[in-house]
């Protein structure tokens, strides 16, 4: 980003160094952690905004934020979309924020970890409607891509502005390397992806994709999320049909979020409703065989199942959701 600035503003590196203080990162309260974490690490200022009342980030807020950044002397610099977020795979406004970035001549990155995987599937192109604008997108193949942990792809649109920031060059490490400043391709025999990031050597990761789509190719990849896809989707309606549930979210991914009903408690105050959930969760998990993450949206505490494992089947499922009836029974949470 400060090489871009300093282009920009035709001053030098180092000036535009001193603009790091003012710089202004922006993501939602639905954004994954590690946007923060990254924020702290370079010593900028990210403003955390509002998701609406479908988790998302959209236009109107981001615009607002900006606005008055500005006037306030501040740089935006950086947004962060997301396609699918970790709490209830929501996906933001992403022809929204495209518009902002390019009127604003900021960065747009798409935090895409879980649901990239899905485009793999025609059916779910429609939902990324505005990815293609983003300037970088990052995604996990451990998710559902049949691949280990550690492998996370980054597609970047230009990346003249990575290398120039992380290039560092020496005879020892430099003979076959030619940057040609102002071009979007650098090196005339191997793309060394140190340059490209902060470590010097790493792993062949790109090996796990290749053996993976060998092994299963584009069909076998596709049929692994059809079927987290139908499996979430029938837990969702065994859930909603039960009645003494509440799915806060839609199920469109592999992803299904859940909470005590309200109408199940005799009270219903929102720290009855978070407090029976919890309970509930952990009487699910009691005995060791199941494991399910709770966290909390606007407030509720809730209960995600995320269907992804390689191995999971419906009989899973099905023993799940017994699971799930019998520990809400075992606090008196009975099915009218």
């Amino acid at each position: 980003m400060l090489y871009k600035t300093s282009e920009q503003e035709n001053i030098s590196l180092t000036q535009a160094n001193e603009y790091l203080s003012k710089l202004v990162a922006y993501a939602s309260d639905q954004t994954h952690l590690a946007v923060e974490k990254a924020a702290k690490i370079i010593g900028v200022k990210l403003c955390v905004l509002p998701s609406d009342a479908d988790f998302k980030l959209v236009e109107p807020i981001i615009q607002e934020a900006i606005v008055k950044d500005c006037a306030d002397k501040l740089y935006p610099f950086f947004v962060c979309g997301t396609f699918g977020t970790t709490n209830t795979t929501a996906i933001d406004d992403l022809p929204g924020l495209a518009n902002i970035a390019e009127a604003e001549d900021v960065w747009l990155h798409v935090d895409a970890a879980y649901a990239r995987a899905s485009l793999a599937y025609p059916e779910f192109r429609a939902l990324a409607q505005g990815i293609e604008r983003a300037q970088s997108i990052s995604f996990s193949t451990n998710k559902w891509m049949l691949i280990h942990f550690g492998c996370s792809p980054l597609w970047v649109a230009d990346s003249t502005y990575l290398i120039k920031a992380l290039q560092v060059t020496h005879a020892y490490v430099s003979q076959n390397e030619v940057y040609q400043e102002g071009t979007k391709s650098d090196i005339k025999s191997v793309r060394n992806m140190r340059n490209w990031q902060t470590q010097l050597t790493r792993p062949f990761l790109a090996l796990r994709v290749w053996c993976v789509l060998r092994m299963h190719g584009a069909t076998g990849i596709r049929a692994n999320i059809r079927t987290k896809v139908e499996l979430a989707q029938w837990l969702d309606k065994k859930l909603r049909d039960d009645g003494r549930f509440e799915v806060i979210a839609p199920v469109v991914f592999g992803l299904v979020v859940f909470r005590v009903c309200p109408e199940s408690l005799d009270y219903c105050l929102q720290s009855d409703v978070n407090r029976a959930t919890m309970l509930l969760l952990q009487r699910i998990q009691a005995d060791g065989q199941i494991f399910l993450t709770g966290t909390k949206v606007k407030g509720c505490s809730v209960i995600r199942v995320a269907i992804g494992s390689t191995f999971v089947e419906q009989d899973n499922i099905e023993a799940l959701y017994q699971a799930i009836v019998q520990a809400a029974a075992s606090i008196g949470i009975f099915s009218n």
